[in-house]
């Protein structure tokens, strides 16, 4: 997982929460976000790139799988 963290630019705590923002979208996601930053498990960059991809792309496979 190491691999693909770093191919996308994130570290490998960023990575795990952009995988469950994509999963189990937005009101979780932001929780867990919450979560990291609290017990600063993730850099200023991290929290600002999955920030915006929360905005973004919110439940790309929540809504999928309802709709």
């Amino acid at each position: 997982m190491k691999f693909i963290s770093n191919s996308v630019g994130l570290s490998e705590n960023a990575f795990v929460l952009w995988i469950a923002v994509s999963i189990f979208g937005i009101v979780y996601g932001a929780g867990i976000l919450f979560r990291f930053v609290e017990k600063n498990e993730l850099s200023r960059k991290d929290a600002s790139l999955i920030t915006v991809f929360l905005c973004l792309c919110h439940a790309i496979i929540e809504d999928s799988l309802l709709f």
